[in-house]
This record gives structure tokens, C-alpha cells and sequence, in this order.
């Protein structure tokens, strides 16, 4: 960072992560077993790929922001990084399922799948170059439902449909707060963004699942 990070900003971060954790758990636990009764195992596949992406992410990223360790958070940033690859391509899994144009859905699946596996993969091959250009990848992978917003629309229930794209308008807002670096308590807000996104996606994928209708 530009500037010393405080405790009280380590403290404000570590709270919202916990936070977040505990949501992220609470939530997948509940909405797998809804799934598992009410829909098919290819539903319950696709929810539980999407929950493990989540907590992942949310995991990797506590750690990360927790530790103070140097050769620790190398590792960790990493695997950070690697979360969010995993949550963006976990969180598409069970809609695509859902669209009733099973082409545009594998074609999907196979671009956001593969970028992240991509972007995953030049993590540990060639870890410290491209960092700037992460930030970048992770919004056009987020970006992809833009081609297909009409088959998601025609297929998602419309509340699904809105928070989906209330999650990528507040990935995307907090994206300058990640990048003000000066602002006091900038992780911590960046952070309440980013969970704040995943409740809107988490609320997308339950509703179109039926647990929230």
C-alpha cells in the first residue's frame, strides 16, 4: 500500500470477513439442502461447485488480509487471486444450467471456465507478472452474461435477473475503492462491495432455484 495500514483497518477488514464467512457457509448449507430436495443432481452439483467457489474466496481472502508474515502472504495472495477465479466461474455454474439455449450455455461455461483456469494457472506458472492486468480479467469474465443477457433474461426469473445485475454494478462501484489506496479503511469498504455483490449473486442463484419464491 501507498500509506501504513493501522490495526483498526486490519480489525474492520478481519470483521467483515468473518462476517462474510459465516453468511457464506450459513447460506450454501441451506440453499445445497433446498436444492437436494426440491431439484436435480446436476442442480445440486452446479450449487454445491458455486459454494465451494464462495468460500473459497472468501477464505483465501481472510487469510490473505489477516496475515503479516511476508513469505506467508506471497503464497496467500496467490491463492487469494485464485479464489476469485474460482468464485466468478462458480457463480455462473448453476444459471448457465438454467438457460434454456443449451449452446449459449456451453459456450459460457467453456469461455468463463477457461479463463479462469487460465488465469489460475499463470498464478503459480509465472506468479508476479500480469498483476495489474488481474483486475482486468476478473471484470471481463464477470462481463460475459452481457452476451447473453437476452437468453438469461428469457430464462432466469426477472428478481434473478435483477441481482445478477445488482451484484456486477457493485463489483464494478467498488472497484475504486480498491483502487484508492490512501482512503482510510479502503480494504474494508472494498471488501463490504465484494460481499455485499455475492449476497445480490447468492440471492440470483437461490431465486432461481426457487428457495427464495
Amino acid at each position: 500500500m501507498s500509506r501504513p495500514y493501522v490495526r483498526a483497518e486490519r480489525w474492520a477488514d478481519g470483521i467483515v470477513h468473518a462476517v462474510a464467512l459465516v453468511m457464506a457457509i450459513t447460506g450454501v448449507v441451506f440453499l445445497a439442502a433446498y436444492v437436494a430436495l426440491q431439484r436435480s443432481g446436476i442442480e445440486l452439483s452446479a450449487t454445491i461447485v458455486y459454494g465451494i467457489g464462495l468460500i473459497l474466496m472468501l477464505s483465501f481472502s481472510f487469510a490473505y488480509n489477516m496475515t503479516t508474515h511476508a513469505q506467508w502472504r506471497v503464497i496467500l495472495r496467490r491463492l487469494d487471486h485464485c479464489g476469485i477465479y474460482l468464485m466468478i466461474a462458480g457463480t455462473y455454474t448453476p444459471l448457465l444450467i438454467q438457460l434454456n439455449d443449451a449452446y449459449t450455455a456451453w459456450m459460457l461455461g467453456i469461455v468463463v471456465w477457461g479463463g479462469a483456469l487460465t488465469g489460475i494457472a499463470l498464478k503459480f506458472v509465472v506468479p508476479g507478472r500480469f498483476q495489474n492486468g488481474s483486475v482486468v480479467i476478473y471484470l471481463v469474465l464477470s462481463s460475459v452474461a452481457l452476451l447473453a443477457i437476452n437468453p438469461i433474461m428469457n430464462s432466469l426469473p426477472v428478481l434473478s435477473s435483477s441481482l445478477l445485475l445488482a451484484g456486477g454494478v457493485l463489483y464494478t462501484t467498488g472497484i475504486a475503492f480498491y483502487l484508492w489506496e490512501r482512503l482510510m479503511y479502503q480494504r474494508a469498504i472494498w471488501h463490504v462491495f465484494v460481499v455485499s455483490a455475492a449476497t445480490c449473486h447468492y440471492g440470483a442463484i437461490a431465486t432461481s432455484m426457487g428457495g427464495l419464491v
